[in-house]
């Protein structure tokens, strides 16, 4: 199967320009296997119904269908537009003999299911390629590989699931942004797929068990601590977690993604269950909670890993291992550590097996950790390290609530809420307040303190140490933000030098409800400049000046709407303008983001408005990329159709989605570039400056070889299946140090 070319930069659509109709809906008709092995078909967006989960339905009334339907749009075939420009090769690589048998690995077998693991080894060419596979001669599905020598194309998303008082339907159910995912997937690939955590709900082992949930139910503290784990109880949790992770994985176009994108992941709370070690010790330790967390782990290992906990690093190099088993759960913490290519390199802290309410990990595994980071990254060869962590730990400070929640003016009101007379106000396990467990998961949180600050200042000496730029990963917060530390502006150092500058992307929720504009803002409230250090300072990111419908935002650092991440080696030619996208005829203005085929209660198109298009209903869905063209107050929406039945293909504009970037002043280097807002005065503080602090020729440019190209995807609409985004991006330049080492002093 080929890629699609690249989408044009933009559609004049003034001129009668219009899109060709493969972009329209890329993922309608390609194959998925179901529950049974037997093929289905991804029915196209515009014959889903708005705001209905349909990830579990497998008839042809759900996301899939068993006869692929022809391409229409308004009442007519885009058939013979399809067959003009096939992506199936007809050369068969099978019947051809190019092809190898692998033998399956039995991992497990117990309950009447095995699970088996392929090891699959494969030669990189020269460019990318995609490499076909398919078991017991069922049928074929690929992954791509990224050509030798290149960075692997990732993909980063947290919080697969939804919480229990979430109602799905309104959110289109979890396939939404699994959609755009896939779009994306078609015409520039992903090669690895990274989750940071909950790619699992599993806290409905809280309603949809017996024992377990007789056992939560019970108020009275003391038999709930003297209750066993009996082995009825185990037998109940195990049956459990089989069929949660069993129906999950498969269902929905989440387990379409899975069959065809590598995954690499991390866990986090609700792989186990909400807020597993953030509550207090002696709640904790209670047999039944350590023996729901040694289930959470088998099956975690087994569907997440594809591994069991008897593996160890001299079977699978990826391990990075704990240096003693977790005080909940007994076994090693699993981190993992690989390549993303030559120049990134990745690590994916276990941040849940070993974590107490006062530690997160033991000094002995951080020292096994950073052992094996000084072991693998090679100076001038490794430019990135990707440290990827379930929570946020360049986030704004929550201690005011958590102070109040901690105080003893709260005790009252926990009495009360024991009763059940205050619904949810306390949790079912130790009976504290709901939301304690969330904020002591935080790395701000006061009993972390201490052990956050170490750790950044470790990353920063191993930064220097090695001249490699650390980019830190996140979820777990329901929204989109990027956080980051740096030198203080006093130093004068820019940031491609800089080897205490280490964004925290945010990225979260995929699929779970993100929180109401209100307490996003509440939390912006106390975002400010914080010293971690004489020498460092934090603070989170201005990125979301406007949101997704080009509205001017005050909130310009959390943008509470489900999201997606992108991560690739920057190349210019591939970036678009600043987010949001300034006009070159109007410089100082942002006009409104506006895109073709998007979202919106039905009807036509309106330039500058962001509206669905539903074939079935006249019109079509979108692909997400920007139309600049001005609009024009006479366009009536009724009698405008964005795309014909016979349509001409639009001139491809480059490798993006994207329009090239406004005209700037010439750089000395196509990778050079200067930061976006920064003014004159502060890049006298802090751009352009060698170490010494002396001007080093370079004016206020930014070098950026090497860099990173960050995309956060947020959610239009929540109401709308086809799962279209707004793109907002940050580029990260590697790192060039050339001072001392920063030893870590605390």
């Amino acid at each position: 199967m080929d890629l699609l070319p690249p989408p044009p930069a933009e559609v004049a659509m003034e001129s009668g320009q219009q899109l060709a109709p493969e972009y329209i809906d890329p993922l309608a008709g390609q194959t998925k296997v179901s529950r049974i092995g037997k093929t289905l078909y991804v029915r196209p967006v515009d014959s889903l119904d708005e705001e209905r989960d349909l990830s579990r339905v497998e008839s042809d009334a759900g996301l899939f269908e068993e006869v692929r339907s022809p391409p229409t749009l308004n009442g007519n075939s885009l058939e013979r537009q399809r067959e003009k420009r096939p992506r199936i090769r007809k050369k068969d690589g099978e019947k051809a003999g190019k092809y190898r048998e692998v033998r399956a690995v039995r991992l497990l077998a117990e309950r009447g299911v095995t699970f088996w693991r392929f090891n699959i080894e494969v030669e990189l060419g020269a460019q990318q390629t995609r490499i076909a596979y398919r078991i017991n001669r069922g049928p074929a599905i690929g992954f791509w590989v990224p050509g030798k020598g290149q960075s692997m194309n990732m993909m980063f998303h947290s919080c697969n699931g939804f919480s229990l008082s979430v109602e799905p339907d309104k959110f289109c159910g979890p396939d939404p942004l699994w959609r755009d995912v896939l779009n994306n997937h078609q015409t520039r690939p992903f090669h690895v797929m990274i989750g940071g955590g909950d790619q699992i709900y599993n806290d409905a082992a809280t309603k949809n068990t017996v024992l377990f949930k007789e056992w939560i139910d019970t108020r009275n503290p003391t038999r709930k601590h003297s209750m066993k784990f009996s082995p009825a109880m185990q037998e109940e949790l195990e049956v459990f977690y089989l069929d949660r992770y069993a129906m999950w994985f498969s269902q929905g176009l989440f387990g379409m993604a899975n069959s065809q994108i590598p995954m690499v992941n991390i866990w986090d709370d609700h792989d186990i269950i909400d807020g597993f070690g953030s509550y207090p010790h002696r709640f904790m330790s209670n047999p039944i909670f350590t023996g729901l967390g040694a289930i959470a782990f088998k099956y975690y290992m087994l569907f997440q890993h594809q591994s069991v906990a008897t593996e160890f690093e001299i079977n699978e190099p990826s391990w990075v291992l704990g240096a003693s088993p977790g005080p909940y759960i007994n076994e090693l913490s699993r981190s993992v550590f690989m390549f993303m290519g030559p120049q990134i390199a990745f690590l994916g802290l276990d941040c849940r097996t070993e974590r107490m309410r006062d530690e997160i990990l033991s000094e002995e595994t951080y020292n096994r950790v950073f052992e094996r980071l000084r072991k693998e990254i090679v100076v001038g060869k490794t430019k990135h390290l990707i440290v990827l962590l379930g929570v946020p730990i360049a986030y704004p400070r929550l201690n005011f609530l958590e102070n109040v929640l901690t105080s003893r003016v709260m005790d009252p009101l926990k009495a009360l809420g024991r009763t059940g007379a205050l619904g949810g106000f306390v949790n079912k396990f130790d009976g504290g307040v709901e939301i304690l467990d969330d904020l002591d998961d935080h790395w701000t949180a006061k009993h972390h303190k201490r052990e956050r600050n170490w750790f950044v200042q470790e990353l920063q000496e191993l930064a220097a140490e090695k001249s490699v730029r650390i980019t830190i990963l996140g979820g777990d917060v329901h929204l989109g933000a990027i956080g980051q530390f740096y030198s203080n502006k006093k130093l004068k150092i820019p940031k491609d030098r800089d080897h205490r500058y280490m964004p925290n992307v945010v990225c979260s929720a995929i699929v779970n409800t993100p929180p109401p504009d209100l307490m996003a803002d509440v939390i912006n409230k106390r975002n400010k400049v914080h010293h971690l250090d004489h020498d460092t300072d934090e603070d989170m990111i201005p990125l979301f000046t406007h949101d997704v419908d080009g509205k001017p935002r005050n909130n310009k650092h959390l943008l509470p709407r489900r999201n997606w991440c992108s991560i690739r080696e920057y190349k210019p030619g591939t970036t678009p303008p600043p987010s949001p996208p300034m006009s070159p005829s109007e410089p100082g203005k942002t006009p409104k983001l506006t895109r073709t085929l998007s979202l919106g209660s039905g009807g036509g198109f309106q330039r500058g408005n962001l509206m669905r298009r539903l074939s079935g209903q006249g019109n079509a869905p979108p692909v997400a990329y920007y139309n600049k063209s001005p609009k024009s107050p006479g366009n009536n929406p009724s009698n405008q159709r964005a795309v014909s039945a016979e349509l001409p293909r639009p001139k491809d504009n480059g490798s993006s989605y994207f329009p090239p970037p406004p005209q700037e002043p010439p750089r000395p280097n196509p990778f050079h570039r200067i930061p976006t807002g920064l003014s004159m005065k502060a890049g006298a503080r802090g751009g352009g400056f060698g170490q010494d602090g002396e001007e080093d020729g370079r004016g206020l440019h930014i070098d950026l070889s090497h860099g990173l190209d960050i995309v956060l995807n947020m959610e239009v609409s929540q109401k709308d299946p086809a799962g279209i985004t707004a793109p907002y991006r940050l580029l990260v330049p590697a790192l060039d140090y050339q001072g001392e080492v920063d030893t870590n002093l605390a």
